[in-house]
């Protein structure tokens, strides 16, 4: 059994004017590769926004997200094969 099929992925993204947003450590756990490695490649690539900015006000409001539309450009390496603009397959 896949941690996709264990899980609820609603536990995993916050969803905004239609737009899903994935939070890194969920992209790392996924990917069975680093959050700090996925972190940096956001910012790397300034491809995020603060959960703040599209309204959350919870403990996650400091944490950036990144849009459902930019998975293609974090994950254009064959090492992270599980998730694209489609999402999770």
């Amino acid at each position: 059994m896949s941690l996709v099929e264990k899980t609820n992925l609603k536990d995993f993204f916050i969803e905004y004017e239609g737009k899903k947003y994935y939070t890194p450590l969920f992209l790392a756990k996924v990917n069975n590769i680093s959050y700090f490695t996925i972190k940096n490649k956001i910012k790397k690539l300034n491809i995020s926004v603060k959960a703040k900015d599209i309204g959350v006000v919870n403990s996650l409001s400091e944490e950036l997200l990144v849009a459902e539309d930019n998975l293609d450009k974090l994950f254009y390496d064959k090492r992270f094969k599980c998730l694209d603009s489609r999402g999770i397959r």
